[in-house]
Parts: structure tokens; sequence; C-alpha cells
């Protein structure tokens, strides 16, 4: 049950990471566009730009594993409550759940994610 919960916390810790990594990978691949970096300042701006490139691709593929293992709902809904970080009472408003139920949806996909059968 521990590392369930880990593997969850850790999601979403990667979630509220990932606009920002965007963004620094957007900045990033501009800086390595420059004729002018010395080697040493390339290689580094490459090292960093492809840990950045790993971290985002671990949130897009389980979003992709999202969307495959429990629906296309379950995909905008994570990523409401994980990316947007919207509250469970805004977005169970604009999907049409009381929050009870979201809880229990969002329970019901991450056990479905994360393989546990302790969290539901």
């Amino acid at each position: 049950m521990a590392e369930y919960k880990e593997e969850v916390q850790s999601f979403r810790f990667a979630c509220k990471t990932y606009k920002a990594e965007m963004s620094k990978l957007s900045e990033m691949k501009e800086k390595l566009a420059d004729a002018s970096l010395s080697s040493i300042e390339r290689h580094e701006l490459e090292m960093m730009a492809g840990f950045l490139e790993k971290d985002i691709q671990v949130v897009e593929d389980t979003f992709q594993r999202i969307h495959e293992t429990c629906g296309p709902a379950a995909r905008v809904i994570m990523w409401m409550l994980y990316v947007e970080e919207k509250s469970f009472e805004e977005t169970a408003g604009e999907m049409g759940f009381s929050v009870g139920g979201l809880r229990n949806k969002v329970n019901e996909w991450n056990s479905l994610i994360f393989k546990s059968d302790d969290s539901i």
C-alpha cells in the first residue's frame, strides 16, 4: 500500500512541475539554437534538457495510460486536478459529479493506473 501511495504522490508532484518544465525546456531549446554557445554551455544545456524531457515524458506517458485504461473523461479530469491543480469541488462542478463521487472515481482510476487493490 505504501508503494502505491508513493507512486500516486510522485505522479502528482510530477504533474505540478509539468508546466514549468515545459516552459523551461522551450527556453533551453531556444538557447541551444544560439550558435555562439561554447561547447561546455551547449553540453550542459543538452544534459539539462534531456532530464526535463524525461520528466515530461513520464507525465505524458501516464496520461496516455489513463486515457487508454480509464477513458478520455478520466484523462481530462485527472489533468484538471493534477496539472491545472483545480480543487475537487471545482472539477466536480465542471464535470457534473458530486465531490464524493469524483473522489471515488479518482481513487478507482489511480488504482487501475498504479496497480493497487487497496485504494478503493
